[in-house]
Order: structure tokens, then C-alpha cells, then sequence
């Protein structure tokens, strides 16, 4: 049975520009992306959910806080999708 490579190990290699850890991350998070567009009701979302998760990715720097309040207001934002 394969390790799971830990999350910030992911994200650094994404960010260093490895496409499969890229892949890796979204695959990680897919459960979580398909439930909030079915909450949505549209699941074109998804591609949007995914841009978003890739910019938070290249943008994320150790030492800030998590994300998950950003996550939250574009989910909220785009609930009239």
C-alpha cells in the first residue's frame, strides 16, 4: 500500500511546478468539490471550485492562517450559480 504524501508536501512540490502533485491535490480534494457544487446545484462549479483551490495552492505560504474562511465566502459567493 502506497504512503500519502502529506498536504503541504503536495502543495510544495505544486508550487514548484510538479503537474502530479498538482493532480494529486485536486484528486484529494474531489469528494469536497463535488459535494459543495451539489450544494450548489450546478456542477459546473467545479471547474471554478478547482481554479480556486489551484490559486490558493500557488499562493499559500507556510505561517498564515488556513484558508477555510476564503473557501467559505466563495462558496457563499457563488451560491446563486
Amino acid at each position: 500500500m502506497r504512503k500519502k504524501t502529506k498536504l503541504k508536501e503536495l502543495i510544495h512540490k505544486a508550487q514548484s511546478g510538479d503537474k502530479d502533485a498538482l493532480n494529486q491535490l485536486i484528486e484529494r480534494f474531489k469528494p469536497l468539490i463535488n459535494k459543495y457544487a451539489n450544494r450548489l446545484g450546478n456542477e459546473d462549479v467545479s471547474s471554478e471550485i478547482i481554479e480556486w483551490l489551484i490559486n490558493a495552492t500557488m499562493s499559500y505560504k507556510e505561517k498564515e492562517s488556513c484558508a477555510k474562511e476564503d473557501f467559505e465566502k466563495f462558496v457563499n459567493n457563488n451560491n446563486d450559480v
